[in-house]
């Protein structure tokens, strides 16, 4: 009877092909419209916003979120870029209530980018949460690309999703 009972529960949690330890499968979100693809652990929610795009994907300890802003008049744009990706550093801390743990001014492919970490709440998550973010400049297009890490998450799926994030074509 034991050894009955070991076999269903056994059958019930591994189906063929899979463990219990199986982590989804990984697929790439590719958006011409924006000129990106990265890499996701599903398949996420996309949503129109009043200046762009974002897609949001629940995964448990890590929520992924892009965003996909586009400014149409960014050729008479006279602001500094990284002081405006430093304003949006500064907006996300105070959605998420939060501390900026990290603010790193970096390149990416030649345009301004910054990489950052926050702690905090998002509004609508009572989860605390880090969010390891970056940010990029890219002609008309500013892209918010963040994996929100709950304190028991894994760092890692975190960090394959941020460092998936590609241009489609050089601008």
């Amino acid at each position: 009877m034991k050894k009955l009972l070991l076999l269903v529960l056994t059958s019930t949690l591994s189906l063929p092909g899979q463990t219990a330890a199986t982590s989804p499968e990984w697929k790439e979100l590719n958006v011409k419209e924006c000129n990106f693809a990265v890499e996701m652990p599903g398949v996420p929610k996309a949503s129109p916003t009043a200046t762009g795009q974002q897609w949001n994907l629940d995964a448990g300890h890590v929520y992924y979120r892009i965003f996909c802003m586009i400014d149409n008049d960014w050729q008479h744009d006279t602001r500094d870029p990284q002081k405006m990706l430093d304003h949006l550093v500064g907006v996300n801390a105070d959605v998420m209530s939060g501390k900026v743990l990290k603010s790193e001014v970096s390149t990416f492919q030649g345009f301004p980018a910054r990489y950052y970490e926050i702690q905090g709440k998002w509004f609508d998550d009572q989860r605390e949460t880090t969010a390891h973010g970056r940010l990029y400049k890219v002609k008309q297009f500013t892209y918010l690309v963040e994996a929100d890490v709950d304190l028991s998450g894994k760092t890692a799926d975190g960090e394959k999703f941020l460092n998936s994030f590609r241009l489609l074509q050089k601008p």
